[in-house]
């Protein structure tokens, strides 16, 4: 590997993390209140999810 490629490339710690891209709207929202909607307190693959919390606060059921 030449100095120039190697500069170009970056760092080569063993174990250095690619950075992630910042994403916006949908997948912050997704991420963050996804599971709530989908398992709604159920517990899955032994991980219990939380639940949303308007659904809590109102009696209404559909």
């Amino acid at each position: 590997m030449t100095t120039a490629s190697r500069a170009f490339l970056g760092p080569t710690t063993p174990g250095a993390r690619v950075s992630a891209p910042a994403l916006g709207f949908p997948h912050d929202l997704n991420h963050r209140v996804g599971t709530m909607l989908k398992y709604a307190g159920a517990k899955v693959d032994g991980v219990r999810s939380t639940v949303y919390p308007p659904l809590l606060a109102s009696s209404a059921r559909y």
